[in-house]
């Protein structure tokens, strides 16, 4: 049975890849995602438009899980040798400087560590990473939250009472959201990024999604789902003291993804309409806050990993699930409130991952924001920066530009109804 066109109306289909693109092209490459179009599953990074699409690396390994630096000037991810080692490696959004951050033991050493795959890394304060792992490598052992440094040193032990997994780190670097089942069940925790602090912010005995943080580190947003995942209801709260803060009114739920923030005043999260069509409903924060699209998206039975890429509801991409007699994995990228959209779908692709900064017209990627005239040209380092353990160093040098946030307009896709 050939596949179903249903997807075709979308817009531009993106089956070209640009493996050999001039810098400056390179320069607006804003998502990184993960795809087997040449055979093995590597690392590329695409355009705002798709138009430009760009292999990182190269390896005979398999790439997962891209995680942007708050800079925008690095991406973390996982790589699963053929021996099946999973190690973290960091490479610059023109495939550059690729550098290994951890160099782990053989997995029957007491010691070893085995990263989790189908977790990104998080970036904390101090040019470090955190990532989840299982001590001595056991394929069965609980897990737990590790913090090693951008040079492979210090790597560190942040958590040991229970299994602790499911983290977001605050884009500040500086506090860590985590699920624990320490208690007796799953719920949202907090620590320093240091570990330090370690507190619980859930009490329900009901099944909590892991938490997302608000681009400027204020909120943090946890779904809390009814036993048989019919319902929902999105909690916000103060990430500086955990205060409860607002309680959406019980919305159907999808599947078991946590909302994912516009903006600091406004999320988005998943949910199906007749069993089988995927909604993107989004709620503004604030007296009488719920403000849904909502947004229909063309017979997507199968949609996961909702990503917005800036203060506005678009653009937005969502990892789909083509129909046919293969299921095959595409991004689809919802370009503007017309609903320009285009797919990403030459091979499989899947773990689409937004940079939080724009990037400069012309300006390579991974290089320094030019300096204010007359001021002297900054040092360009070797490899990542050199961890000092001290935050607001290394990769939050320069915080990312921020905008005032406006209200997200109201997105409209082709084949909204009947259907």
């Amino acid at each position: 049975m050939p596949r179903t066109p249903t997807l075709l109306a979308l817009g531009l289909l993106i089956t070209a890849t640009a493996l050999a693109q001039p810098l400056s092209s390179l320069a607006a490459l804003e998502l990184a995602f993960i795809s087997d179009r040449d055979g093995n599953q590597e690392l590329y990074a695409a355009s705002r438009d798709g138009e430009v699409q760009s292999r990182l690396t190269n390896t005979p390994g398999s790439e997962f899980d891209p995680s942007w630096s708050p800079d925008g000037r690095l991406i973390a991810y996982v790589v699963n040798t053929p021996d099946q080692r999973w190690e973290v490696w960091t490479i610059a959004p023109d495939g550059s400087g690729a550098a290994k951050v951890t160099d782990l033991p053989d997995y029957s050493g007491e010691a070893a560590l085995r990263p989790a795959g189908g977790l990104a890394p998080g970036w904390l304060a101090g040019s470090a990473l955190l990532i989840q792992g299982r001590p001595g490598g056991a394929l069965d052992g609980t897990w737990q939250l590790y913090r090693v440094n951008l040079d492979g040193t210090g790597l560190e032990q942040l958590t040991s009472a229970g299994g602790n997994f499911g983290f977001q780190v605050s884009p500040d670097g500086q506090i860590i959201a985590f699920m624990s089942d320490r208690d007796g069940n799953a719920e949202v925790y907090l620590m320093d990024s240091a570990g330090t602090n370690q507190r619980r912010l859930t009490f329900s005995p009901k099944l909590d999604s892991p938490a997302s943080i608000s681009s400027d580190s204020r909120l943090v947003a946890v779904s809390t789902f009814t036993s048989d995942f019919s319902r929902q209801t999105v909690s916000i709260y103060e990430l500086s003291t955990g205060r409860l803060l607002q309680v959406s009114q019980n919305a159907e739920s999808a599947t078991f993804f946590p909302p994912s923030f516009i903006s600091p005043e406004s999320y988005g999260f998943l949910r199906p309409e007749n069993g089988s069509k995927t909604l993107i409903g989004r709620f503004g924060l604030g007296p009488g806050g719920e403000d849904p699209f909502p947004a229909p998206l063309p017979n997507l039975e199968q949609a996961s990993n909702l990503r917005f890429a800036s203060g506005d509801v678009t653009p937005l991409s969502l990892d789909v699930v083509l129909p046919g007699d293969t299921p095959q994995l595409a991004i689809l990228v919802v370009q503007d409130t017309a609903g320009v959209s285009f797919l990403i779908n030459q091979g499989n692709n899947f773990e689409a991952a937004w940079s939080p900064v724009a990037p400069v017209e012309g300006e390579a990627p991974g290089a320094a924001p030019p300096a204010p005239e007359g001021s002297p040209a900054p040092e360009t380092p070797e490899g990542p920066p050199a961890s000092s353990g001290e935050a607001g160093e290394g990769i939050y040098s320069t915080p990312p530009s921020t905008t005032t946030p406006t209200a997200p307009p109201v997105i409209t896709l082709p084949g909204a109804g009947g259907m």
